[in-house]
């Protein structure tokens, strides 16, 4: 009711706008061509509302997705399950609508543009598929990096290269020597992130590469001081859900190592030195 009362408001203070500026419109100038184009538009009504409906109406794999977006949208136990991803969704679905609805149509007449319309679909449609899930996985990793990484010195073993597409490397720790499968070990990543590409590119430094950090692990087992983030979750039955839970779970992820090599006489002494020289426990 609220939003019924705000758009017949609206309405009427754009039709007292166009009639005060018909009547001296060459005084008016530039603000009688927006407030007459601004009417216009009001009788053609909503341009993005009307050619959806269209497609809606005519073809059915349209109605289809849309009814099953709906209904997964509207789904609490969906957006309990997604930590409010749909929320997220549908919001971003509104500010689509919005988007295309101010771009497509010409400013001067309030008519809707074709050739507008297809540039703001176009550019809509390339910022979803690349935009979003860029902007998303940059912040989310400044904000796990910025405000949730953490020190930890723990005896690390050689990285092995797992994904060679992606840059990914897997290293194991333990916090003694030798290690224990099982009981005793968690397995972590070195990765790419656009988060620490971006910052080291903004303070002068060269970009953020897993396979340069790898070097700091200089034998087959190492005592080392290594800055992360995340935490290792293993997920039962290996239950995923796309986007929020990855089918393996979380891992720590390492973005700083100092390492020295260790063996089965040195191993404590290495990992108390190098525990002494953390930056988070210096005094």
């Amino acid at each position: 009711m609220r939003d019924d009362q705000l758009s017949a408001a609206e309405r009427l203070r754009r039709a007292v706008e166009a009639a005060e500026a018909s009547q001296n419109p060459e005084d008016e100038g530039e603000r009688y061509k927006k407030a007459k184009g601004r009417a216009r538009a009001d009788r053609k009504g909503d341009i993005f509302g009307e050619i959806w409906r269209t497609a809606y109406l005519r073809y059915g794999f349209v109605k289809n997705a849309y009814d099953t977006i709906e209904v997964i949208f509207k789904s609490k136990i969906i957006l309990v399950l997604t930590l409010g991803l749909s929320f997220v969704a549908q919001q971003y679905w509104r500010f689509c609508k919005w988007a295309f609805k101010k771009y497509s149509v010409d400013k001067e007449t309030g008519d809707y543009d074709k050739k507008r319309g297809a540039i703001a679909l176009i550019f809509l449609l390339l910022f979803t598929w690349f935009g979003v899930p860029f902007t998303a996985r940059l912040s989310s990793e400044a904000v796990m990096i910025e405000g949730f990484s953490y020190w930890t010195t723990e005896i690390f073993s050689k990285p092995d290269l797992i994904d060679e597409s992606r840059n990914i490397w897997s290293v194991s720790s333990c916090s003694r020597y030798p290690c224990e499968g099982e009981t005793d070990t968690t397995e972590h990543r070195m990765t790419d992130s656009s988060w620490l590409d971006f910052k080291y590119l903004m303070t002068g430094r060269v970009s953020h590469d897993p396979g340069e950090l790898k070097g700091a692990f200089v034998s087959e087992e190492n005592a080392c001081n290594v800055k992360e983030y995340s935490y290792r979750l293993k997920v039962p039955f290996n239950i995923s859900i796309p986007v929020v839970l990855p089918q393996n779970g979380f891992y720590p992820r390492i973005y700083v190592a100092n390492c020295d090599s260790v063996n089965a006489d040195n191993w404590k002494e290495v990992l108390d030195r190098k525990r002494a020289e953390r930056p988070d426990l210096k005094n």
